[in-house]
Formats: structure tokens, sequence, C-alpha cells
């Protein structure tokens, strides 16, 4: 009937796993920018003030991507793959040809 699948069957390899920790880092220093940019306007006067609370904002992205990304090396998890953007060579003569 149906085969039911284990962890052996999705071995994930460094560089799937070194990908999807650095596009999650982008993500989430990306989210960390842009959820103190309210804040920091709100809160602060000066320059300086406004730079720490979004330094401190883009540190607690990188903190939960960082944690994610370390859980994910110590741990044989499946990730989902949907998300990963995946670059291929394109040629333009096989692009313009037809036949």
């Amino acid at each position: 009937m149906s085969k039911e699948l284990s962890q052996e069957d999705f071995k994930i390899s460094s560089d799937e796993k070194w990908d999807h920790s650095l596009e999650n880092f982008i993500r989430k220093a990306s989210i960390g920018v842009c959820m103190s940019i309210l804040p920091c306007f709100l809160l602060g006067r000066s320059a300086a003030v406004r730079g720490a609370i979004i330094a401190l904002g883009t540190g607690f992205g990188c903190g939960v991507a960082y944690g994610e990304a370390r859980y994910l090396f110590d741990h044989d998890i499946v990730f989902d793959k949907r998300n990963i953007v995946q670059i291929q060579a394109f040629n333009h003569k096989e692009a313009t040809n037809f036949n």
C-alpha cells in the first residue's frame, strides 16, 4: 500500500542547508528592519536613537535566523523547499530557436 517515508530517504546536503540558512537570514533580518521602522520614528528623536532601534530590530531578526540555522545543522530535519530561490542558466540560442 503506501510506504511510509523515513528520515533516511530525505537526507539534506550541507549545501542545501547553507542555502536555506542564508536565505532565511536575509528574510528574517529584513523583517526585523521593517518591524523596527515604525517604533524608531515614534520613539526616537535623534538619528542615533533611531539607528539604535533599527539595529536592535535587525539584531532580533538575525538572532532568530541564527537559532533556526543552528537547529537545522544540529538535527536532520526536513524543511520546506518551496521557498528556496533556484536560479538556472539560460541559453539565449535555445530560447530563440522555436523549431
